[in-house]
This record gives C-alpha cells, structure tokens and sequence, in this order.
C-alpha cells in the first residue's frame, strides 16, 4: 500500500475518520479504485461488488436503519472507479456498535448485497468488506 498516496488523500478531507479506519476502506487505492463520503441520504443509488449480480442493498429500510444508529450522516467508502460498487466501507455507530454492525451486514445481504463486518470498532467505527 503507497503510504504517501494514503496520507495525501486523507489530507483531503478524511481527518475526522480515524486513519486506521481510512487506510481499511482505501486498501485497492492504487489500483482502480476511489475512496468517498457517501452522504447515507444517497447510498440506494450504489451496490455491493460482491452478493447478487446488480444488487441494490441500500433500501430505503436500511437507509432508516442507519439514519437512526450512524453518528455521522455518511459512509466511508471505497468504490469501483466509474461505478457505484462498494468494495469496502465504514460506518460510525452512535449506539451498541457491535450489535448494529451485525444487522447492518444482515440487511445488506438480505437484500442481495455483500458485507462482512470486521467487528473490531474504532471509535465507534466498524468496517465491511464486500466478499
């Protein structure tokens, strides 16, 4: 992982996410892919790059979850350049991060998506993995 091309994309308006949480949702970085803040109003329009073909887990009920439990009003994540498949992702819970991490996770697959939860919070930040 290129270090310096981390650093400098963090600099670039990520400073309130923990690094440890940044470097997790930029681990493709140098290749084809794109980190952002997905204000979470708008995450239906975008789909787990692993879990059903085409899949759009981010129904309006997961949205409502979040909207709900997250601390922040958007997501963390890494992106598919050109795309709107999510790689990676981070959540920042405001309550019971463990147990709203899980459901979260559940949501998403129950909608055809794909996201394992790390389970390792940070700050109240949990991360995912599409697998």
């Amino acid at each position: 992982m290129n270090i310096t091309l981390l650093q400098r994309v963090y600099s670039q308006g990520f400073q309130e996410v923990p690094f440890e949480v940044f470097s997790y949702c930029a681990q493709c970085i140098h290749d084809d892919t794109i980190v952002c803040k997905i204000p979470i109003a708008n995450l239906s329009k975008y789909s787990t790059a692993c879990g059903i073909v085409n899949n759009k887990p981010f129904t309006k009920r997961v949205i409502q979850f979040l909207r709900q439990h997250s601390a922040k009003d958007y997501v963390v994540a890494e992106v598919l350049r050109g795309t709107t498949e999510i790689i990676n992702m981070a959540v920042c819970w405001k309550d019971n991060p463990e147990k709203n991490s899980e459901k979260f996770a559940d949501m998403v697959c129950m909608y055809g998506g794909s996201l394992r939860p790390e389970l390792d919070i940070l700050n109240g930040w949990d991360m995912y993995e599409s697998e």
